[in-house]
């Protein structure tokens, strides 16, 4: 995902977007891209610099005791590791370099439940995350073949599908292999771009850690936030200490449940996510795939009145945080679905697909917005691409942005059956 930090709108500020990856052969597509220009989210969100002394500079301190990293393994990149297979050697060498996350995650895609399983976005994101991996944008592939067990004849095909994905000089990748009565042999490989080092950072900690963050980016950035999503309630944003290439930030988590922890960084391309944690607090990672409803699935959704149906579903996940609902505004919603016929024509889920980011776009059309917010999503139903939105700290910072009180909202579908979508929301009051 690529999406800027909640910030205060800077007139003409460098803001463009990226393409997710695609999850590649065999797979169910379901994508997601954020990107905001101004928020007030975070407001009140534990501070931290690297004034707090040595103290802040421990992985993770209790108040009540120690964390129980041991209980899991920690979320670090990278973790350079060469095939779990040797047979895998040569196949591995054509993705890139080997990381003992992404081959965890490999063989977790092969297991019985998730074959059972299309392998979209949460089966992929639950596979990296509580295999230890931080990566942003993992795409994913599986092969099988009920004749032989060599390798050797998914050369072609992984050529093909890495082909499609296009060259990328800091890729990492997993790779496994098992064989399945009935189905056959099996390959699985996960691969992902590297846009920064995590140190460890534990998996499962007490109510009451401290958490303290250090990453090293792999590329320039001017800006760095950490947006952390807990079990209940919006994302917060967490102000971090960016020295060169360093990123580091001190927290507490004190709710138990599951909290997202995600990197945002402004560089070159564009303002996007360069790494993502889970951390469970008082409890592990969960042990299967959340596939649970976001708020608003439950609303009737008629497939000729697609944005009709997207706005009542992202009105009632307001609601239940005590938001008011957002009203369409014909301006944006046009915006919103020429975009989306844009990214449907290309095949390109990007904010910039060559008439500038969302805010220049506002701005040719003659809205001037204090704040705006785009969220971005292909997935192959309405329901599926609002909870990826919803499941995203990002996107949910959007959706639930207090500021916004206009959306409009755009789509436009494949011949596949995939949903091409597009909320351009603003505050234009």
């Amino acid at each position: 995902m690529k999406c800027a930090p909640p910030r205060r709108v800077i007139r003409r500020a460098p803001l463009s977007g990226r393409q997710c990856g695609v999850l590649g052969l065999l797979v169910c597509l379901c994508q997601t891209v954020a990107c905001q220009t101004a928020s007030s989210l975070g407001a009140g969100a534990q501070r931290a610099s690297k004034t707090e002394g040595d103290a802040a500079r421990a992985p993770a301190q209790s108040r009540s005791g120690a964390a129980r990293a041991s209980e899991a393994p920690g979320t670090a990149a990278p973790q350079l590791a060469r095939a779990p297979d040797p047979l895998l050697d040569g196949l591995l060498s054509e993705c890139g370099e080997g990381d003992g996350a992404l081959h965890r995650a490999a063989a977790k895609l092969l297991t019985q439940e998730l074959l059972a399983r299309p392998l979209d976005s949460s089966s992929l994101t639950f596979a990296v995350r509580t295999s230890g991996g931080p990566y942003v944008k993992p795409r994913g592939l599986r092969l099988h073949q009920k004749i032989s067990a060599d390798p050797v004849l998914f050369t072609a095909p992984l050529r093909q599908w890495l082909a499609a994905l296009g060259p990328s000089p800091a890729r990492r990748c997993g790779i496994a292999s098992s064989t399945h009565s009935g189905s056959g042999y099996w390959l699985s490989v996960v691969a992902a771009d590297a846009r920064a080092n995590l140190e460890p950072l534990p998996t499962r900690v007490d109510p009451g850690t401290r958490l303290h963050f250090q990453a090293q980016l792999l590329v320039p950035s001017t800006q760095a936030t950490l947006v952390v999503l807990g079990p209940q309630g919006p994302p917060q944003e967490l102000r971090t200490t960016l020295a060169g290439d360093r990123v580091e930030a001190s927290f507490f988590l004190d709710t138990p449940g599951l909290h997202q922890i995600q990197l945002m960084v402004d560089d070159a391309g564009g303002p996007g996510a360069a790494v993502e944690a889970w951390v469970g607090v008082g409890r592990a990672l969960p042990a299967r795939v959340d596939a649970e409803a976001a708020p608003g699935e439950g609303v009737g959704i008629d497939p000729s009145e697609p944005e009709r149906a997207l706005l009542e579903m992202a009105n009632v996940a307001r609601a239940a945080e005590g938001l008011p609902a957002l009203t369409t505004d014909p301006r944006l919603a046009a915006l919103a679905h020429h975009h989306a016929e844009a990214m449907h024509a290309s095949g390109r889920l990007e904010h910039d697909l060559g008439d500038g980011n969302p805010r220049w776009r506002l701005e040719a059309e003659g809205l001037l917005a204090t704040t705006a917010g785009e969220n971005l999503a292909r997935a192959p139903s309405l329901a599926r691409a609002h909870r990826a939105i919803w499941a995203s700290p990002s996107h949910r910072a959007n959706l639930l942005n207090p500021h916004f009180d206009k959306v409009g909202i755009g789509v436009a579908r494949s011949v596949s059956g995939d949903w091409w979508v597009c909320e351009l929301l603003a505050d234009l009051r």
